[in-house]
């Protein structure tokens, strides 16, 4: 904790910032988990448009992006977000910035129950679903829903060139079908 506070407090206090950290997976008997630490690679606003790094239970941010996140509440249909921790991320990226700190300074359960990043079960759907991508296709769609809330949301306070970025994300899986047309999932 007093890692991710003294970053943040050391940022500008008036710029919307979120930092955030690595983490080690843990099992339900706390047990470790071997498992690959983040990589989060570019944490720009361009990156976060695309895949998210940010687990929520590492991240602090400031007044400044709190403030920002909470504004626009009554315009948001939340259930076109698909991340709050990316969204935050997302906002943080593109009006302020995103520090991420490479110490695992969180121990995060993973259990069957956890709605993302949970171990799946190897059962014959699971499997199929792996084969044809489905889960990976339900990811693109939702990065292409939340980019076309985020520019319903904060569109007229991007730049030119952000909004363009948003709006390629948000148009990119419109009409990708590999499986069906009627599909639920794009």
């Amino acid at each position: 904790l007093e890692k991710l506070t003294a970053k943040l407090e050391s940022t500008a206090s008036i710029e919307p910032a979120l930092v955030y950290s690595d983490f080690k997976k843990i099992d339900a008997f706390n047990a470790p988990i071997m498992d690959k630490t983040i990589t989060p690679g570019n944490t720009t606003y361009k990156s976060f448009l695309r895949i998210n790094t940010v687990t929520g239970c590492t991240c602090m941010i400031n007044l400044s992006l709190r403030n920002l996140l909470i504004q626009p509440l009554l315009n948001i249909n939340f259930d076109l977000m698909y991340m709050h921790d990316w969204w935050a991320a997302l906002v943080a990226s593109a009006f302020g910035q995103v520090y991420f700190l490479p110490d695992q300074l969180v121990a995060y359960r993973q259990h069957g129950s956890n709605t993302i990043g949970a171990p799946k079960q190897r059962t014959l759907m699971n499997q199929l679903n792996k084969i044809f991508k489905l889960s990976d296709r339900y990811f693109l769609n939702g990065a292409a829903v939340q980019a076309k809330l985020f520019l319903q949301v904060y569109g007229k306070h991007l730049s030119t060139s952000q909004r363009e970025d948003c709006q390629i994300v948000a148009n990119l899986f419109r009409s990708w079908h590999p499986l069906s047309k009627h599909s639920k999932l794009v």
